[in-house]
């Protein structure tokens, strides 16, 4: 169907007003640089479809906004530009809601579920696609983006101010909502735990927080869910180790000859006392189980001059070749509560081993049950008793927690479009969940108690 057609049947009355709606030629927004799909069947621009139940929406205060030479002076990182892209091609996506909602050519649907995605700077994302390099080298460039620094972060409208002085409620999106139907979503890739983005800033809004590295005591449970990391070094599998994966063939040794993999650096963040008392932390207790003998590899990779990482026989192996021939990849937090090398080690079709107390998994648990993939233990569990349970876990158990783990990544993690699918699955259940008056269900992860010693909630 044409767009002409489409944009009357919501609300569109003459062909003046479409125009008033037309985007760049390639897509149906006005941001440029984000690219758009023409394959995905969009359910609310095809007039001989049923509508969809909830309606994905991206506003046009920052990146977005009509004047393109003013959004693209905004500094963007790669990671949230993936991020906005998974946001306009999800089939819920409807190009034209925002603005006319917002300018009254489009009610507000009691019966339909509205999640209205912040144009805005929350995902200063310093580590993707390249590791360690910075805010500016993880710059989005294209189209000729601004990358200084010195210009503002956050649109003319920033969230920060929205809150602050309550603009968000002049938003007739959100002044017209009447039945928890309208939801907010805001990214958080910084690592630093919501530090500006809090729930105190938030608690008293319709916002929904997607976080890279919150904690579950600091969040608000029947609202929030966890973002999951992206991957500065996905591994790509062939063919026939995709096979493998399903046939259970990748439970022989001959097919995956490394039983546990761990190869990074022994940060396991600053509470000192807590990791002296056990064993060093989370990932310095697994130094003392290099094997190579039985294929456990566990080497420091900051000390590649060290005897035991320059005589090991994977030494001159590349980061790939050695995680897509591990059966368990050793992920445990390090400076912050999330690990990048958790996404990787799904890439590669491992069963990631997973220390990070109070940390928010990726998704709700209703979308994703990480418990079916993923062996998640206390900090204080890493090395001997991570080892044990590594060591009894029979081959039918393995190929079972590997393919659910690969059937999660192809669909949730691999691309960002998968990701956007996930999160907003997840806000169907949390939003569902407040209309209806019910508890979705508890979030997944290490929970600390009051004053626990055993349990490390401290992000760093």
């Amino acid at each position: 169907m044409d767009i002409f057609s489409a944009f009357r049947k919501y609300g569109g009355s003459s062909d003046t007003t479409y125009k008033n709606y037309v985007r760049h030629p390639e897509s149906l927004v006005y941001d440029k640089t984000l690219e758009w799909d023409p394959n995905v069947h969009r359910l609310w621009l095809d007039t001989s479809s049923d509508n969809p139940p909830a309606m994905v929406l991206l506003d046009t205060k920052g990146f977005n906004q009509p004047n393109q030479s003013l959004g693209l002076g905004y500094t963007r990182q790669i990671r949230t530009t993936e991020l906005y892209r998974g946001v306009i091609n999800h089939p819920w996506f409807h190009p034209y809601a925002w603005e006319m909602i917002s300018n009254g050519t489009m009610d507000i649907d009691p019966d339909l579920r509205y999640y209205v995605f912040f144009d805005q700077t929350t995902c200063k994302e310093g580590n993707y696609p390249n590791y360690g390099e910075g805010l500016v080298r993880n710059a989005d460039r294209s189209y000729n983006r601004s990358v200084d620094f010195q210009t503002p972060l956050l649109g003319p409208n920033s969230l920060n101010k929205m809150f602050s002085n309550r603009l968000i409620y002049e938003e007739r999106i959100f002044r017209n909502a009447t039945n928890n139907n309208v939801v907010g979503v805001i990214f958080d890739c910084t690592g630093i735990d919501i530090s500006k983005y809090s729930i105190e800033a938030i608690k008293d809004y319709p916002i929904s927080l997607a976080s890279i590295s919150a904690r579950i005591s600091s969040i608000d449970e029947s609202r929030d869910q966890g973002l999951v990391p992206p991957m500065p070094k996905p591994i790509i599998l062939t063919e026939k180790e995709v096979h493998d994966i399903w046939s259970c063939e990748a439970e022989q040794t001959s097919s995956r000859p490394y039983h546990a993999v761990y190869i990074g650096n022994g940060r396991n963040g600053k509470n000192y006392e807590f990791n002296e008392k056990y064993n060093g932390g989370a990932r310095q207790a697994y130094f003392p189980f290099h094997d190579e003998k039985n294929g456990v590899i566990i080497l420091d990779s900051s000390d590649k001059e060290s005897q035991i990482f320059k005589t090991s026989s994977v030494a001159n192996m590349t980061y790939s070749d050695i995680m897509r021939n591990t059966s368990f990849g050793i992920a445990p937090r390090g400076d912050n509560k999330f690990s990048y090398r958790f996404s990787e080690v799904l890439s590669a079709g491992a069963i990631p081993v997973v220390h990070a107390d109070d940390w928010l998994w990726p998704f709700r648990p209703e979308v994703v049950n990480w418990t079916e993939c993923a062996i998640i233990l206390p900090e204080k569990d890493a090395g001997m008793k991570a080892m044990n349970i590594m060591n009894q876990m029979g081959k039918e158990e393995k190929c079972k927690r590997r393919q659910k783990c690969y059937s999660i990544y192809k669909k949730y993690v691999e691309h960002a479009e998968g990701t956007i699918l996930g999160l907003v699955e997840g806000l169907e259940v949390i939003t569902k969940a407040k209309i209806g008056g019910y508890k979705s269900e508890p979030l997944i992860g290490i929970r600390c108690g009051d004053d626990d010693p055993t349990c490390n909630p401290r992000r760093k």
